[in-house]
């Protein structure tokens, strides 16, 4: 119940989505850039707004009953953000220079990841083509 009513909130409210920027990773997907979103909002629900890209975030607890109310993972949010991603590729901790990492975020809980990144962009609300350099 919980996957299909996620799908169709996705479906129906895909506006709430920055489409320049949506469109930017898609781009950077089509020229061979690996794109992964990483967010503190449940993993389980971020995934039908942007399948056509690695989702990182937060887990569910659900068990046979459905949905617990229950985190699953630590939250996603600041440091455990770069924890995911180099869990994911843990190659970034012994061959990092061999990478080029571009962040775009939009709050405090994005600081560390940005931090972590060669390019770093902060992602004013409403409005991504309001980049603002921050490394």
């Amino acid at each position: 119940d919980f996957r299909r009513f996620a799908q169709d909130y996705a479906a129906r409210h895909a506006h709430l989505l920055r489409p320049g920027l949506l469109q930017h990773l898609l781009e950077a997907q089509a020229d061979g850039t690996t794109v992964i979103v990483i967010t503190a909002s449940p993993v389980e629900w971020v995934k039908w707004f942007v399948p056509q890209f690695t989702v990182l975030g937060t887990a569910l607890e659900f068990d046979e009953k459905g949905f617990t109310g229950r985190l699953a993972s630590p939250n996603c949010y600041g440091k455990e953000k770069v924890s995911r991603l180099t869990r994911l590729m843990p190659e970034l901790t012994t061959q990092r220079d061999a990478f080029h990492i571009t962040a775009y975020g939009d709050s405090r809980g994005d600081r560390e990841m940005l931090a972590f990144a060669d390019e770093a962009h902060v992602v004013r609300k409403n409005d991504w083509m309001s980049l603002m350099q921050t490394r």
